[in-house]
């Protein structure tokens, strides 16, 4: 028997390959992946990753120069925010209703 990575979302079953990666922001891995598993739909969705390039984000009360990425998947957008260090600063995303929902290193 090979090992295999099964979801079951409640309405299909599928077999997913090996190295699935979910919508993990603090490993930046994940923005090198054409699908990624959506934890909370149980959905493997294919994403697009668009570069950015750099802008200011207010961190701890500083502003710092980011890195930014937007990711789009389905109906979800959201835009990654990342020191030059590689690490997590923020995270912005367009809920119903046009509203951005951001969250910050602080």
């Amino acid at each position: 028997m090979q090992d295999e990575f099964i979801v079951d979302d409640g309405s299909e079953r599928n077999a997913l390959s090996d190295g699935v990666m979910t919508f993990a922001y603090w490993d930046t891995g994940f923005l090198q992946q054409p699908r990624l598993l959506d934890s909370q739909s149980g959905k493997y969705v294919d994403v697009e990753v668009e570069s950015l390039g750099s802008r200011p984000v207010t961190v701890r009360g500083d502003e710092v120069q980011a890195v930014a990425y937007r990711l789009t998947a389905n109906n979800m957008q959201l835009t990654q925010c990342y020191s030059e260090d590689i690490e997590w600063l923020a995270l912005e995303s367009v809920a119903k209703g046009g509203r951005v929902i951001r969250y910050e290193f602080t």
